[in-house]
Protein backbone atom coordinates (compact mmCIF):
# COMPACT_ATOMS: atom_id res chain seq x y z
CA UNK A 1 0.00 0.00 0.00
CA UNK A 2 2.93 2.33 0.53
CA UNK A 3 3.60 2.22 -3.17
CA UNK A 4 0.44 4.25 -3.76
CA UNK A 5 2.14 7.32 -2.27
CA UNK A 6 5.85 6.63 -2.73
CA UNK A 7 7.71 5.21 -5.75
CA UNK A 8 8.79 1.56 -5.53
CA UNK A 9 10.52 -0.34 -4.18
CA UNK A 10 8.60 -0.10 -0.90
CA UNK A 11 8.09 -2.77 1.74
CA UNK A 12 4.47 -3.86 1.89
CA UNK A 13 2.44 -2.85 4.94
CA UNK A 14 -1.11 -3.51 6.11
CA UNK A 15 -3.54 -3.09 8.94
CA UNK A 16 -6.59 -4.71 10.49
CA UNK A 17 -9.25 -2.34 11.89
CA UNK A 18 -12.38 -2.99 13.98
CA UNK A 19 -14.92 -0.35 15.00
CA UNK A 20 -18.24 -0.69 16.73
CA UNK A 21 -20.69 1.62 18.46
CA UNK A 22 -23.84 1.18 20.48
CA UNK A 23 -26.40 3.90 21.16
CA UNK A 24 -29.73 3.58 22.94
CA UNK A 25 -32.50 5.99 23.88
CA UNK A 26 -35.35 5.60 26.35
CA UNK A 27 -38.18 8.17 26.13
CA UNK A 28 -41.34 8.50 28.20
CA UNK A 29 -43.96 11.23 27.85
CA UNK A 30 -47.41 11.84 29.31
CA UNK A 31 -49.85 14.20 27.59
CA UNK A 32 -52.97 16.00 28.79
CA UNK A 33 -55.29 17.87 26.41
CA UNK A 34 -58.58 19.41 27.59
CA UNK A 35 -61.07 22.09 26.55
CA UNK A 36 -62.81 24.17 29.24
CA UNK A 37 -65.28 26.31 27.34
CA UNK A 38 -63.19 28.94 25.58
CA UNK A 39 -60.00 27.71 27.23
CA UNK A 40 -57.72 24.94 26.02
CA UNK A 41 -54.83 23.37 27.92
CA UNK A 42 -52.28 21.00 26.42
CA UNK A 43 -49.63 19.76 28.85
CA UNK A 44 -46.71 17.35 28.57
CA UNK A 45 -44.33 15.74 31.06
CA UNK A 46 -41.32 13.79 29.85
CA UNK A 47 -38.28 11.84 30.93
CA UNK A 48 -35.54 10.65 28.57
CA UNK A 49 -32.25 8.77 28.86
CA UNK A 50 -29.55 8.27 26.24
CA UNK A 51 -26.21 6.49 26.24
CA UNK A 52 -23.48 6.04 23.63
CA UNK A 53 -20.48 3.71 23.66
CA UNK A 54 -17.87 3.46 20.94
CA UNK A 55 -14.90 1.10 20.62
CA UNK A 56 -12.14 0.79 18.03
CA UNK A 57 -8.98 -1.28 17.68
CA UNK A 58 -6.37 -1.77 15.02
CA UNK A 59 -3.22 -3.78 14.36
CA UNK A 60 -0.58 -2.52 11.93
CA UNK A 61 2.14 -4.51 10.24
CA UNK A 62 5.19 -3.33 8.30
CA UNK A 63 7.74 -5.07 6.08
CA UNK A 64 5.75 -8.02 4.74
CA UNK A 65 7.80 -10.48 2.69
CA UNK A 66 5.44 -9.92 -0.27
CA UNK A 67 2.04 -8.53 -1.22
CA UNK A 68 0.68 -12.07 -1.48
CA UNK A 69 0.90 -12.66 2.28
CA UNK A 70 -1.83 -10.72 4.08
CA UNK A 71 -1.77 -11.99 7.69
CA UNK A 72 -0.42 -9.46 10.18
CA UNK A 73 1.79 -12.02 11.94
CA UNK A 74 3.84 -12.37 8.73
CA UNK A 75 5.10 -8.79 9.02
CA UNK A 76 8.42 -7.92 10.65
CA UNK A 77 7.22 -4.89 12.66
CA UNK A 78 3.83 -4.96 14.39
CA UNK A 79 1.97 -2.59 16.68
CA UNK A 80 -1.63 -1.90 17.68
CA UNK A 81 -3.95 0.29 19.66
CA UNK A 82 -7.44 0.30 21.17
CA UNK A 83 -9.68 3.20 22.19
CA UNK A 84 -13.05 3.58 23.81
CA UNK A 85 -15.44 6.49 24.36
CA UNK A 86 -18.80 6.83 26.07
CA UNK A 87 -21.24 9.48 27.20
CA UNK A 88 -24.73 9.55 28.67
CA UNK A 89 -27.48 12.08 29.28
CA UNK A 90 -30.66 12.27 31.35
CA UNK A 91 -33.40 14.86 30.75
CA UNK A 92 -36.59 15.89 32.54
CA UNK A 93 -38.99 18.19 30.69
CA UNK A 94 -42.37 19.87 31.04
CA UNK A 95 -44.43 21.90 28.57
CA UNK A 96 -47.70 23.80 28.88
CA UNK A 97 -49.72 25.20 25.96
CA UNK A 98 -52.70 27.45 26.64
CA UNK A 99 -55.00 29.37 24.35
CA UNK A 100 -58.17 31.38 24.84
CA UNK A 101 -60.64 31.35 21.93
CA UNK A 102 -57.64 30.75 19.61
CA UNK A 103 -56.82 34.45 20.13
CA UNK A 104 -54.31 34.53 22.97
CA UNK A 105 -51.64 31.85 23.02
CA UNK A 106 -49.03 30.88 25.60
CA UNK A 107 -46.36 28.18 25.64
CA UNK A 108 -44.00 27.56 28.54
CA UNK A 109 -41.33 24.86 28.78
CA UNK A 110 -38.56 23.87 31.17
CA UNK A 111 -35.84 21.26 30.83
CA UNK A 112 -33.40 19.81 33.34
CA UNK A 113 -30.54 18.07 31.55
CA UNK A 114 -27.63 16.15 33.03
CA UNK A 115 -24.57 15.22 30.95
CA UNK A 116 -21.68 12.91 31.79
CA UNK A 117 -19.34 15.25 29.90
CA UNK A 118 -19.18 17.55 32.92
CA UNK A 119 -18.01 17.08 36.50
CA UNK A 120 -20.43 15.97 39.20
CA UNK A 121 -20.88 19.53 40.54
CA UNK A 122 -21.51 21.03 37.09
CA UNK A 123 -23.41 18.23 35.41
CA UNK A 124 -26.95 19.63 35.51
CA UNK A 125 -28.41 22.54 33.59
CA UNK A 126 -31.85 24.20 33.73
CA UNK A 127 -33.27 25.63 30.50
CA UNK A 128 -36.62 27.48 30.61
CA UNK A 129 -38.48 29.19 27.76
CA UNK A 130 -41.83 30.79 26.99
CA UNK A 131 -43.64 32.33 24.05
CA UNK A 132 -46.73 34.51 23.62
CA UNK A 133 -48.98 34.83 20.58
CA UNK A 134 -51.83 37.14 19.62
CA UNK A 135 -54.00 35.98 16.73
CA UNK A 136 -55.23 39.42 15.73
CA UNK A 137 -57.52 38.18 12.95
CA UNK A 138 -59.73 36.44 15.55
CA UNK A 139 -60.60 39.73 17.26
CA UNK A 140 -64.10 41.14 16.79
CA UNK A 141 -62.79 44.46 15.49
CA UNK A 142 -61.13 42.62 12.59
CA UNK A 143 -64.36 41.12 11.21
CA UNK A 144 -64.93 43.79 8.58
CA UNK A 145 -61.33 43.71 7.46
CA UNK A 146 -61.38 39.90 7.29
CA UNK A 147 -64.38 39.88 4.92
CA UNK A 148 -63.67 43.02 2.91
CA UNK A 149 -59.92 42.84 2.28
CA UNK A 150 -57.41 40.30 0.99
CA UNK A 151 -55.94 39.95 4.52
CA UNK A 152 -56.68 36.46 5.89
CA UNK A 153 -54.09 35.98 8.66
CA UNK A 154 -52.32 38.32 11.09
CA UNK A 155 -50.52 37.01 14.14
CA UNK A 156 -48.07 38.72 16.48
CA UNK A 157 -45.72 36.63 18.63
CA UNK A 158 -42.78 36.99 20.99
CA UNK A 159 -40.55 34.55 22.81
CA UNK A 160 -37.62 34.10 25.18
CA UNK A 161 -35.67 31.00 26.11
CA UNK A 162 -32.50 29.25 27.19
CA UNK A 163 -30.98 26.20 25.50
CA UNK A 164 -27.90 24.21 26.47
CA UNK A 165 -25.10 22.70 24.41
CA UNK A 166 -22.83 19.87 25.55
CA UNK A 167 -21.66 18.73 22.10
CA UNK A 168 -18.64 21.09 22.12
CA UNK A 169 -17.18 19.19 25.08
CA UNK A 170 -15.43 15.87 24.63
CA UNK A 171 -16.31 12.79 26.62
CA UNK A 172 -13.56 13.32 29.21
CA UNK A 173 -12.56 16.99 28.80
CA UNK A 174 -13.17 17.83 32.45
CA UNK A 175 -10.64 15.18 33.57
CA UNK A 176 -6.85 15.21 33.62
CA UNK A 177 -5.63 13.01 30.76
CA UNK A 178 -2.40 11.00 30.76
CA UNK A 179 -0.03 9.56 28.14
CA UNK A 180 1.66 6.23 28.80
CA UNK A 181 4.67 4.61 27.18
CA UNK A 182 7.37 6.58 29.03
CA UNK A 183 10.19 5.17 31.15
CA UNK A 184 12.38 6.56 33.92
CA UNK A 185 15.25 5.29 36.07
CA UNK A 186 14.81 5.04 39.84
CA UNK A 187 17.37 3.39 42.09
CA UNK A 188 19.28 2.08 39.10
CA UNK A 189 16.21 0.34 37.67
CA UNK A 190 14.11 1.26 34.66
CA UNK A 191 10.41 1.64 35.41
CA UNK A 192 7.38 2.40 33.25
CA UNK A 193 5.59 5.71 33.72
CA UNK A 194 3.08 8.21 32.38
CA UNK A 195 2.98 11.95 31.87
CA UNK A 196 0.09 14.37 32.13
CA UNK A 197 -1.00 15.54 28.70
CA UNK A 198 -3.99 17.73 29.64
CA UNK A 199 -5.05 19.75 32.67
CA UNK A 200 -8.26 18.88 34.49
CA UNK A 201 -11.10 21.39 34.64
CA UNK A 202 -13.84 20.24 36.99
CA UNK A 203 -15.55 23.64 36.53
CA UNK A 204 -16.36 22.85 32.89
CA UNK A 205 -20.11 23.16 32.38
CA UNK A 206 -22.91 23.77 29.88
CA UNK A 207 -22.60 26.25 27.04
CA UNK A 208 -25.85 28.23 27.07
CA UNK A 209 -27.69 30.39 24.56
CA UNK A 210 -30.33 32.96 25.55
CA UNK A 211 -32.66 34.00 22.74
CA UNK A 212 -35.24 36.77 22.28
CA UNK A 213 -37.46 37.07 19.25
CA UNK A 214 -40.44 39.09 18.02
CA UNK A 215 -42.30 38.08 14.88
CA UNK A 216 -45.30 38.79 12.68
CA UNK A 217 -47.08 36.16 10.57
CA UNK A 218 -49.38 37.29 7.79
CA UNK A 219 -51.49 35.78 5.04
CA UNK A 220 -53.36 37.17 2.03
CA UNK A 221 -55.94 35.69 -0.31
CA UNK A 222 -56.87 32.80 2.01
CA UNK A 223 -53.26 31.80 2.45
CA UNK A 224 -52.28 31.96 -1.20
CA UNK A 225 -49.70 34.57 -0.28
CA UNK A 226 -48.14 34.24 3.18
CA UNK A 227 -44.99 35.09 5.06
CA UNK A 228 -43.40 36.25 8.27
CA UNK A 229 -41.04 38.86 9.65
CA UNK A 230 -38.75 38.06 12.57
CA UNK A 231 -36.30 40.05 14.68
CA UNK A 232 -34.06 38.07 17.00
CA UNK A 233 -31.18 38.41 19.46
CA UNK A 234 -29.20 35.36 20.53
CA UNK A 235 -26.53 35.59 23.24
CA UNK A 236 -24.29 32.54 23.53
CA UNK A 237 -22.50 32.47 26.88
CA UNK A 238 -19.98 30.18 28.59
CA UNK A 239 -18.75 28.97 25.22
CA UNK A 240 -16.68 25.78 25.46
CA UNK A 241 -13.30 26.67 23.95
CA UNK A 242 -9.68 25.47 23.96
CA UNK A 243 -7.94 27.92 26.27
CA UNK A 244 -4.35 28.89 25.33
CA UNK A 245 -1.68 28.05 27.91
CA UNK A 246 2.09 28.74 27.81
CA UNK A 247 3.96 26.31 25.57
CA UNK A 248 6.41 25.52 28.34
CA UNK A 249 3.54 23.88 30.25
CA UNK A 250 4.09 20.94 27.93
CA UNK A 251 0.38 20.06 27.70
CA UNK A 252 -2.48 20.47 25.28
CA UNK A 253 -5.06 23.21 25.71
CA UNK A 254 -7.77 22.52 28.32
CA UNK A 255 -11.47 23.09 27.58
CA UNK A 256 -12.99 25.98 29.54
CA UNK A 257 -16.17 28.11 29.50
CA UNK A 258 -14.45 31.17 28.13
CA UNK A 259 -16.42 33.18 25.60
CA UNK A 260 -19.59 35.04 24.64
CA UNK A 261 -21.02 35.83 21.20
CA UNK A 262 -24.10 37.83 20.17
CA UNK A 263 -26.07 37.18 16.98
CA UNK A 264 -28.87 39.54 16.01
CA UNK A 265 -30.80 40.20 12.86
CA UNK A 266 -33.94 40.38 10.75
CA UNK A 267 -35.45 37.61 8.66
CA UNK A 268 -38.11 37.94 5.96
CA UNK A 269 -39.97 35.08 4.33
CA UNK A 270 -42.59 35.17 1.57
CA UNK A 271 -44.43 32.19 0.07
CA UNK A 272 -46.86 31.96 -2.87
CA UNK A 273 -49.06 28.90 -3.41
CA UNK A 274 -51.80 28.50 -6.00
CA UNK A 275 -53.60 25.83 -7.98
CA UNK A 276 -53.39 25.73 -11.79
CA UNK A 277 -56.46 23.88 -12.96
CA UNK A 278 -57.35 20.76 -10.99
CA UNK A 279 -54.13 18.77 -11.28
CA UNK A 280 -51.24 21.20 -10.90
CA UNK A 281 -50.07 23.57 -8.21
CA UNK A 282 -47.46 26.32 -8.24
CA UNK A 283 -45.39 27.16 -5.17
CA UNK A 284 -42.70 29.83 -4.95
CA UNK A 285 -40.77 31.12 -1.96
CA UNK A 286 -38.40 33.96 -1.15
CA UNK A 287 -36.43 34.70 1.99
CA UNK A 288 -33.69 37.09 3.02
CA UNK A 289 -31.80 37.57 6.28
CA UNK A 290 -29.70 40.38 7.72
CA UNK A 291 -27.50 39.06 10.53
CA UNK A 292 -24.86 40.74 12.70
CA UNK A 293 -22.39 38.67 14.72
CA UNK A 294 -20.32 40.20 17.51
CA UNK A 295 -17.76 38.59 19.81
CA UNK A 296 -18.46 39.91 23.31
CA UNK A 297 -15.63 38.22 25.17
CA UNK A 298 -12.94 35.55 24.88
Amino acid sequence: MSGLYNPPPQAADGYYDIRRSFNWQFENTANYDKMFGDHRIDALLGFTMERYNGFSSYINGDQFPSDDIETINASVVQWGNTSESNWSMISYMARLNYDYQAKYLFTGTIRRDGSSRFGSDRRWGYFPSFSLGWNIMEEDFMEDLKHNSPLSQLKLRAGWGHVGNQASAGDFDYLSLMNTGYTAVFGGSQVDGAIQRKLANEELSWETAESYNVGLDYGLFNGGLSGNIDYFIRNTNDMILDTPIPIYAGMSRPKTNAGSVRNSGLEFHLNYDTMIGKEFSLTAGFNISFIKNKVISL
